[in-house]
């Protein structure tokens, strides 16, 4: 083999162990700097994926195709078993991490939908005997006539998000992922309580 044709296996190799380099800093960068303010990337994990078989890939490829000494032929011999676990614990990071994040940008969008379609949600008017700690942006309290009503209280400006083991899980018309309203949550079998629903 002349030297022109041991030059390009090395070069490749020094190339591809380059690139696996770069993507797996941009793997650990991403571990590092997730935050709660941003969507989060899927190019981080798939670097990490994919920057640890390259590696694996790169150094494979150097030990058949490049000459090395025989110490370092016999380090990589060696080391085989802890590298192919190491790349394995990679890999199973970067898929956790990308169901993760395929998961949360599912939800953000399962979110964000019913934020967008809640003023055309049913209303729930819910009637009380007592006055309840019922607060949000767009809820409004009415005290009705009678002292000898069923019910004394009627609150308006609510939306149902779920019915769930007896309990309606209510949320204010004005709620948005930003306000931070939180989820009133009501019994639909207390006789002082009715919760009604209307178009």
């Amino acid at each position: 083999m002349s030297r022109t044709d041991g030059k390009w296996p090395r070069v490749a190799c020094i190339g591809i162990g380059v690139i696996a380099i770069v993507l797996l800093a941009i793997g650990v960068l991403g571990l590092q700097e997730r935050t709660d303010m941003n969507l989060p990337s899927l190019a981080a994990p798939i670097a990490l994926g994919i920057g640890a078989l390259l590696l694996e890939y790169t150094v494979h490829t150097a030990a058949i195709y490049t000459p090395l000494s025989t110490q370092l032929q016999d380090s990589l011999r060696r080391t085989k078993n802890l590298r192919r676990i190491l790349i394995g614990a990679l890999l199973l990071v970067s898929v956790f991490w990308t169901t993760a994040i395929v998961a949360q940008q599912r939800g953000d969008a399962v979110a964000q939908a019913f934020e967008a379609s809640l003023p055309v949600q049913p209303r729930a008017v819910v009637y009380s005997r007592q006055r309840l700690e019922i607060t949000g942006p767009g809820i409004s309290v009415t005290r009705l006539a009678g002292a000898d009503a069923a019910f004394i209280f009627r609150y308006d400006g609510l939306r149902p998000l779920l019915h769930s083991g007896g309990h309606w899980f209510l949320l204010p018309a004005g709620w948005t992922h930003d306000n931070g309203a939180t989820v009133i949550i009501l019994p639909d079998t207390a006789p002082s309580i009715r919760v009604d629903l209307a178009p």
